[in-house]
């Protein structure tokens, strides 16, 4: 899950297994989560970029994701390796792993992200 500004939101792990690359929000602040090749590691940032808010999708590879506006290259940093945004950083965004039943103890407010139908 995520806590941001008084706002939280729970991810559904076989939902992120899923996806890979999640845009979403937090209240009202676009978020990237992002689970590497290795399918346990991931990572959340968020999704603006020079006053531009960002869609993501994974690249060919799934090694790496890619920006639908610019088509820059992103690592598992954060970090734009390639095109127009190169050398850009992502803003990191504290993400955490852990079991339903204590999130929703600590955040018993929390959102549930739900993956979209057909998408």
């Amino acid at each position: 899950g995520i806590k941001m500004k008084g706002n939280s939101k729970a991810y559904n792990w076989n939902d992120l297994l899923a996806k890979r690359v999640v845009n979403d929000k937090i209240g009202e602040i676009p978020v990237l989560i992002f689970l590497e090749s290795d399918l346990v590691s991931f990572h959340a940032w968020k999704r603006e970029a020079k006053r531009r808010i960002l869609d993501f999708a994974k690249d060919s590879t799934g090694n790496y994701f890619k920006d639908k506006q610019t088509n820059s290259t992103w690592n598992n940093n954060g970090n734009a390796i390639d095109g127009e945004l190169k050398g850009v950083s992502l803003e990191s965004v504290p993400v955490y792993q852990e079991y339903w039943r204590s999130w929703k103890t600590f955040n018993p407010n929390t959102e549930v992200w739900r993956v979209e139908v057909g998408h």
